[in-house]
């Protein structure tokens, strides 16, 4: 697991018992990995108070793997969410708080979801894996083999990156550098400029 997650929330004075809800966009590995902590050789959500977000498609997909490390990896990050009861696995679009939207964007994996932020101006869609390359902003009909389902990914991609550049949304991808900016159209070609 990479990344430095818990040093960010501890700089900013955030602590794990603070959170009340956390988005799992997918069930890869680079977007649950901080779902848990070991505690007596056992795992426990390391937010003991959020309300875990993930499509339940996706909880199906986790539950019938057959490579052994998958199925490990559910069994750590995903299966204590579910005994804690503290997973939420609503199918359905929806809003997580006033402002804070989960929508399904299927293709990656069967339950990929963005999320779409509203806060007074400012609207952020954060694109989990919606796209992994830059070039896909020009061609969005690209079949990626990182997605599950690259015919529906494609499906999935075409009117949310349609949506970003007519309503001039904030993007925030995962793969993509930067990983927070504005889609802007110059030459023909679709760029991905820092905000």
């Amino acid at each position: 697991m990479g990344g430095s997650l818990p040093d960010q929330l501890e700089a900013i004075g955030v602590t794990a018992a603070e959170i009340d809800h956390v988005i799992l966009t997918h069930i890869h590995s680079d977007h649950t990995g901080w779902n848990t902590v070991r505690v007596e050789g056992r795992g426990v959500p390391r937010f003991p108070n959020a309300r875990y977000h993930l499509h339940e498609a996706d909880v199906e997909l986790g539950r019938g793997r057959e490579d052994p490390d998958d199925l490990r990896e559910f069994d750590e990050v995903i299966e204590p969410l579910i005994v804690s009861g503290q997973l939420d696995t609503v199918p359905e679009d929806h809003d997580v708080m006033p402002g804070l939207g989960l929508r399904h964007a299927p293709g990656h994996t069967p339950g990929h979801r963005c999320a779409l932020l509203e806060a007074g101006d400012e609207r952020v869609l954060f694109a989990g894996d919606l796209l992994h390359f830059s070039f896909q902003l020009d061609h969005v009909a690209y079949l990626s083999p990182a997605d599950e389902g690259p015919a529906e990914a494609s499906r999935s991609r075409a009117p949310w990156l349609r949506r970003v550049e007519d309503e001039e949304l904030t993007l925030a991808t995962s793969h993509l550098l930067p990983p927070i900016g504005r889609l802007v159209r110059a030459n023909g070609s679709v760029r991905l400029l820092p905000r």
